[in-house]
C-alpha cells in the first residue's frame, strides 16, 4: 500500500490529489483547429501533443507534496519514467530495512554483553552493506537531487544535460571490476558515453578502498571470532556456546568455524538476494502496467 501511494498506482488507478505541476501550453485555438484539420483529412491519425518541461513545467512549487505528479498517466512515456524510479526506490526499502534488521542485532549483543560479537561480527557486516548497497542508495538519492534536465556545473565539472546523468548500473558494474573511465561526464574527445564516466572528484579512489574493505571485511566476519574465542579457551577462560537447542555446550573449534561460516554465507548472499527480492515490488507493478491486467479490468468490468 506504501509503494502503491508513492507510485501513485494503486491497482492501476491514479488519484489527483494535489494537482499536476505540468501546464498545457497550447491555446484552445491551435488545439481546435488542429483537431478540424485531423476530422477533414483523408487518412485521419492521432495526433499526439507534446508538453515541453520549459513552458509547460512549474517548478517554482518545488518536488510534488507526496507520491507522483498524476499527469505521468498520460504520457507514452510513462512507463520509461516510471520503471527506474520504482526500481530504485524498491531498491532502497530493501536496504533501509535491511539495515534496520542489522542494528537490532546490536541490541542482542549488547543483552549477552559480547564485545567480540559488536567489534567483529557488527561493525564488519555494517561495512560490508554500507560500502556497497547504502552506497548505492546514495547515489540514487544523489541522481534525484542534483541531475536535471538543464545543463550546469556539478561537484565542479560541465554537465550537458540529462543525457549524461550517470549509469547507476553501469557504474556499480565497474566499481566491481575497477575499469577505469574518463573524468567528467564529457572530454569533447572521447567517444564512450558520458553517463558511464566519474562524475565526482575521486570516485575511482573512493569505490576502490570501498571495494577493498568490504572485501577484507568478510574474513573479519569469518576467521576473527572463532579464533578468539579459540585463544580465551586455551588460556583457561570460559566461553559460552549456545547449541541449537538453546542450552549451552561445550567449546569446539570446529562447531564454532561451521556455525560462523554459516551465517558469514548467509549475510553476504543475502544482502545480494534480498535486494534482488525487494525488486519484485518493481517487477510485479511492470508485469500490471505491460500487460495492462488491472487497466482492463477496470475498463471492461467496472466501468
Amino acid at each position: 500500500m506504501y509503494t502503491g501511494a508513492v507510485y501513485n498506482d494503486v491497482y492501476s488507478r491514479s488519484l489527483n490529489i494535489f494537482g499536476s505541476q505540468w501546464r498545457n501550453p497550447y491555446t484552445f485555438r491551435l488545439l481546435n483547429e488542429t483537431l478540424v484539420k485531423q476530422d477533414s483529412a483523408e487518412n485521419s491519425q492521432d495526433i499526439n501533443f507534446q508538453l515541453p518541461p520549459d513552458p509547460s513545467f512549474n517548478d517554482g512549487d518545488g518536488p510534488y507534496p507526496f507520491g507522483l505528479d498524476p499527469i505521468w498517466n498520460l504520457a507514452e512515456n510513462k512507463l520509461n519514467f516510471m520503471n527506474p524510479m520504482k526500481m530504485k526506490s524498491s531498491v532502497i526499502i530493501g536496504i533501509a530495512q535491511m539495515s534496520f534488521g542489522l542494528f537490532l542485532s546490536v541490541l542482542n549483543y549488547w543483552h549477552k554483553g559480547s564485545w567480540i560479537d559488536f567489534l567483529f561480527v557488527f561493525i564488519p557486516q555494517l561495512l560490508f552493506l554500507s560500502l556497497i548497497f547504502i552506497y548505492l542508495c546514495v547515489q540514487i538519492i544523489m541522481k534525484w537531487v542534483f541531475f536535471y534536465v538543464r545543463p550546469k556545473t556539478l561537484f565542479g565539472q560541465n554537465y550537458p544535460g540529462s543525457n549524461c546523468a550517470p549509469s547507476l548500473l553501469i557504474g556499480l558494474i565497474n566499481m566491481f571490476m575497477m575499469k577505469s573511465r574518463k573524468k567528467g561526464f564529457t572530454d569533447g574527445i572521447s567517444d564512450s558515453p558520458c553517463n558511464q564516466q566519474l562524475w565526482y572528484p575521486n570516485q575511482d579512489k573512493i569505490e576502490t578502498v570501498f571495494l577493498l574493505v568490504a572485501v577484507l571485511s568478510i574474513p573479519v566476519m569469518l576467521f576473527v571470532k572463532p579464533l578468539l574465542q579459540k585463544w580465551k579457551v586455551s588460556k583457561g577462560q570460559h566461553v559460552e556456546v549456545h547449541s541449537d537447542d538453546g542450552s549451552h555446550a561445550e567449546f569446539n573449534f570446529g562447531d564454532v568455524m561451521v556455525y560462523q561460516a554459516i551465517h558469514t554465507i548467509e549475510f553476504v548472499l543475502g544482502c545480494i538476494s534480498h535486494t534482488a527480492s525487494y525488486l519484485r515490488l518493481w517487477a510485479l507493478s511492470l508485469a500490471h502496467a505491460r500487460k495492462f491486467l488491472c487497466k482492463t479490468f477496470f475498463s471492461a468490468e467496472l466501468l
